[in-house]
């Protein structure tokens, strides 16, 4: 549904199922589903003249990020763990998928952060948060707790916010 805040009104956009989605810089809106013939994903784009179909792949897509026209994913094939990707158009029909990480265990909680990308992930056996910069490749764990996820980055003073664990449960760490 779209939501009025000014009139209270509401708008049914899109009836159906869908795993994540993401609203883009054109109002337009990018919907993943999960495909029903085999392991994978519908790739939609909801309009305002409706729902057209993007690209057929064999990645589950579980979220989706965008900003800047930059567009990243969580995503893994069959038998695989969750990695993040960026989206680079392949062709007018069709996305290559490129992921920024190596192997690792269930990447996602993407967040887009000027210019760089953070993310939750287990890499080499630690949970925690990375920074990837698209512009040269870098990557870089800026937690050293045992856990941490969910960070955002607050722009004016480039503080990072995370949720992680301590004796008494889940904390929010700066």
């Amino acid at each position: 549904y779209a939501y009025d805040l000014e009139s209270g009104r509401r708008r049914k956009l899109m009836r159906g199922q869908m795993r994540a989605f993401e609203v883009l810089e054109d109002e337009s809106i990018v919907v993943s589903r999960d495909r029903t013939d085999t392991f994978g994903s519908e790739i939609l784009l909801l309009r305002r003249n409706g729902l057209e179909p993007v690209l057929s792949t064999e990645f589950l897509v579980r979220e989706i990020r965008s900003e800047g026209g930059r567009i990243f994913v969580s995503a893994r094939r069959d038998g695989e763990n969750f990695r993040v990707y960026r989206a680079q158009p392949d062709s007018e029909e069709s996305f290559l998928l490129q992921p920024i990480h190596g192997e690792g265990f269930s990447s996602g909680m993407i967040c887009l952060e000027g210019e760089r990308v953070l993310f939750t992930a287990n890499l080499g056996g630690r949970y925690a948060v990375y920074a990837y910069d698209p512009a040269n490749g870098d990557l870089f764990r800026l937690t050293e707790s045992g856990y941490a996820d969910g960070a955002t980055c607050e722009p004016e003073s480039g503080r990072l916010y995370y949720r992680g664990l301590d004796p008494e449960g889940f904390a929010l760490f700066r």
